[in-house]
């Protein structure tokens, strides 16, 4: 009984650690969901894999009205099933049931089987789209959707570039203006040299305005300048999956360790029923 005990136990933490495994590395990374053709043919799922090469025949994505996308090699880029390690597949709609809205919300899931039943290994929502653009995920594999992304199937996803601010000019009075203003004022028709002529009042102004344009362009470069994104960060799911591997690791060695425990407890009593069984045996003879 308890040999049985100890196989189904392991056999569950299998189940349980194969399964968190695939939702972690397989993922729907990129979709077209209003292409410029015909949908019913155009529309194309991407897949990303990021561990060891899988054969996805026979997976299944489904739609918000769990309308099937069976995966087969007529169905995909390169006319294959497998998925191997950083790569990415593309599956086609090809007249399958399955379609995705292009102004309502919508859900795709991927599922091990044929069918939308179970959890699905990945799932992702999103609402409206527009034409010939797809959603995808920033950076592959592991960050958020984002929206209106130049489709790359079967490639990294490129996120639209962000346009730097331009900085705008400030107009500051000039020497030689400040110059003809004090000339003009003065009524002698032979100007002394005076104070008013070599104040250093035109000079302090170009250093105001250079002061100025220097914070506008400190201002438009850090403005400018990219912030992190997620792909320098460890990703939560990487951090779940090692997690779950050291969980895995340590319930199995328990389950072994008590599995051994347990069978020398049973050895140690039947070896000490058989000395009794030996000492009354003697007894009786004497």
């Amino acid at each position: 009984m308890s040999k049985i005990l100890v196989f189904l136990l392991t056999f569950i933490i299998y189940l349980l650690f194969t399964r968190t495994v695939l939702a972690d590395t397989i993922v729907i990374n990129e979709f077209l969901a209003n292409p410029s053709g015909d949908e019913a043919q155009e529309e194309w799922v991407e897949l990303y894999n990021s561990s060891d090469t899988q054969d996805v025949a026979g997976w299944t994505l489904c739609d918000a009205s769990n309308h099937t996308l069976i995966i087969s090699t007529d169905k995909t880029n390169g006319a294959t099933t497998l998925l191997n390690s950083g790569q990415w597949l593309v599956v086609y709609r090809m007249g399958a049931s399955f379609s995705l809205n292009n102004s309502d919300d919508e859900t795709i899931s991927l599922f091990d089987s044929s069918s939308c039943s179970g959890t699905p290994i990945d799932s992702v929502s999103y609402n409206g789209s527009s034409s010939d653009k797809s959603w995808g995920r920033i950076p592959d594999g592991t960050g958020e959707l984002q929206e209106d992304l130049e489709k790359t199937p079967g490639a990294a996803n490129q996120s639209n570039p962000t346009p730097t601010p331009t900085p705008t000019p400030t107009s500051s009075p000039s020497p030689s203006s400040n110059s003809s203003q004090t000339s003009t004022k003065s009524p002698s028709p032979t100007p002394k040299p005076s104070t008013k002529l070599t104040t250093a009042k035109p000079s302090s102004s170009p250093t105001a305005s250079s002061s100025a344009v220097l914070g506008e362009n400190i201002s438009s470069e850090f403005l400018s300048s990219p912030s992190p994104t997620p792909s320098s960060f460890q990703s939560p799911p990487s951090k779940v999956a090692s997690i779950l591997i050291g969980s895995g690791t340590v319930l199995m060695a328990l389950t072994v360790g008590f599995y051994l425990y347990h069978q020398k407890v049973l050895n140690s009593s039947e070896i000490r029923k058989e000395k009794e069984r030996f000492e009354d045996q003697d007894r009786e003879q004497a």
